[in-house]
């Protein structure tokens, strides 16, 4: 039986524009992303959702960052175990 306590969040990195993720995830902030979740290891963008889509289906969390477009985040809250989104900006 799986440790409950022990079970990563699922989550993805999505954004219309993948530069803006890699922007704020530098100085270590992906890798301390990485013990916190089970980061799913592409960033979403409008140009790969359908691929992704069913792999991305248990995801629970979504990051995203400035340049998240409206039509890419209808689609990300069509996730069926999606139960937050943080957007994080300054």
């Amino acid at each position: 039986m799986e440790n409950v306590a022990t079970k990563k969040v699922k989550a993805i990195l999505s954004n219309t524009r993948p530069y803006g993720m890699k922007a704020i995830l530098k100085l270590g902030r992906k890798e301390a992303l990485e013990n916190l979740v089970d980061l799913y290891p592409t960033v979403i963008v409008p140009e790969n959702f359908e691929e992704h889509w069913p792999k991305i289906q248990d995801t629970e969390v979504v990051f995203t960052t400035w340049g998240m477009s409206e039509a890419l985040a209808i689609k990300l809250c069509s996730l069926p175990n999606l139960k937050a989104v943080f957007y994080g900006a300054g």
